[in-house]
């Protein structure tokens, strides 16, 4: 790895190795953290085995004000991140990645797009 290498860059050679080793390998995104999450569903799925989880931020704001974290660029932030995450936006990705085999849905997620939500822990798939 180069001294350039991004986080991101990091994870996917992280996944691609285990990946290749025979792993099984699956990714969380949840919370979404920008509004790449289409482009990241393109580069990462090659190397997913299991699948990709896509969920919102919930209750951001609340859990900044929690952890007492209130500066004015964080909480302009955090309200860029929650309208990237309005339901429209949600809805438009949701029709973009819904026939993506490997794409998992979080309850953050299936609320709005009208999906059934498991009623046993665990099973929500």
């Amino acid at each position: 790895m180069g001294a350039k290498c991004t986080k991101f860059d990091e994870r996917k050679e992280s996944l691609v190795y285990a990946f290749n080793q025979g792993f099984s390998t699956s990714v969380s995104c949840e919370p979404m953290l920008d509004d790449s999450t289409e482009e990241l569903v393109s580069i990462l799925v090659p190397y997913i085995t299991d699948s990709i989880w896509i969920g919102k931020a919930n209750y951001l704001l609340r859990r900044l004000r929690m952890n007492g974290i209130t500066d004015a660029e964080t909480i302009k932030k955090a309200n860029e991140l929650i309208e990237l995450q309005s339901d429209d936006n949600i809805k438009a990705l949701y029709e973009k990645l819904k026939d993506t085999e490997k794409v998992k849905w979080k309850e953050s997620i299936k609320k709005v797009v009208n999906l059934e939500i498991s009623t046993i822990k665990g099973l929500d798939i």
